[in-house]
């Protein structure tokens, strides 16, 4: 062979090994790596959005997460996830750092569980695999049973109360809403949609309070030169100030709504000879 041809060779292994050792040492220097995944462009020792300089506080808190994914034994992967391999379980968004955390609280004498692991952080207590939200179905077990409950499981995460059945911890606001009722002299009649029945009339979820306000509404409409309807809890011909103006005088109805243009004929649709004008109206919603 030619000594040429060797030179050749020798020059291109050495170029080689040079590209291959550069790479290892971008891919090692975890503030380019933490500014490749900022989005940003590092250059001169510094992580540039644009032409803003990143803070090395911003720049830190990754460079810190790359570094706990490594001293975990963990291989860190680029992307937009912040994602860590980790004995064979992908951890995003730097979940690996509360490993510990949940593995003590599933041990810990309060839920006496095992400790199964894995991105999903596992825990099996009394027979049944939670995954990663054992202490919120146990206060709501809990709560369910101080409030006179049957807890139907984490599943569906029910607490049945007499013969209803109440979800999302609503059985929570029963006592509030026993005494809201009352306090308009209602009769309590319950249920996930807590419902009271006041003068004969029957309301859901504090509508109640609303409904309270209606005399003093129409006394205002009329006040300002409206038409009140009653049995549809609306008045006519007044402005969009007029109507803000009822609102903010009367706390229990906020949240009024407003038509600018409503029909005449509203209330009697099919009606024959319908006048094409609007009517303004402020009405409360129950």
């Amino acid at each position: 062979m030619k000594k040429t041809n060797i030179y050749i060779i020798a020059v291109g292994v050495v170029i080689i090994i040079l590209g291959i050792l550069f790479a290892l040492n971008q891919d090692s220097n975890p503030e380019k790596l933490a500014c490749s995944e900022m989005g940003g462009e590092y250059k001169n020792s510094e992580c540039m959005m644009g032409d803003v300089v990143v803070s090395e506080e911003e720049l830190s808190s990754v460079v810190s997460l790359i570094n706990s994914c490594k001293e975990k034994g963990g291989k860190y992967i680029k992307g937009e996830n912040m994602s860590c391999k980790l004995n064979g379980e992908i951890y995003t968004n730097g979940s690996w750092e509360i490993i510990e955390e949940r593995k003590a609280s599933c041990e810990s004498e309060e839920y006496s569980g095992k400790w199964i692991g894995g991105s999903e952080f596992k825990c099996e207590i009394n027979g049944e695999v939670y995954n990663n939200d054992w202490e919120k179905v146990f206060t709501l077990k809990n709560s369910c049973e101080l409030s006179g409950g049957e807890w139907l499981g984490s599943e569906s995460m029910d607490c049945k109360i007499g013969d209803y059945l109440y979800s999302n911890a609503q059985w929570e606001l029963l006592p509030q809403m026993r005494d809201s009722c009352s306090e308009y002299r209602g009769e309590w009649i319950g249920g996930p949609e807590f419902k009271c029945r006041v003068n004969g009339i029957e309301y859901k979820k504090k509508a109640w309070v609303r409904a309270s306000a209606t005399p003093d509404m129409a006394s205002m409409c009329e006040d300002l030169g409206g038409n009140w309807i009653a049995e549809y809890r609306e008045c006519e011909n007044i402005t969009v100030d007029d109507c803000i103006k009822i609102e903010q005088d009367l706390e229990e109805i906020k949240g009024l709504g407003f038509k600018e243009c409503a029909s005449p004929c509203r209330h009697t649709p099919g009606a024959e000879n319908c006048a094409q004008v609007c009517v303004p109206v402020c009405y409360l919603n129950l």
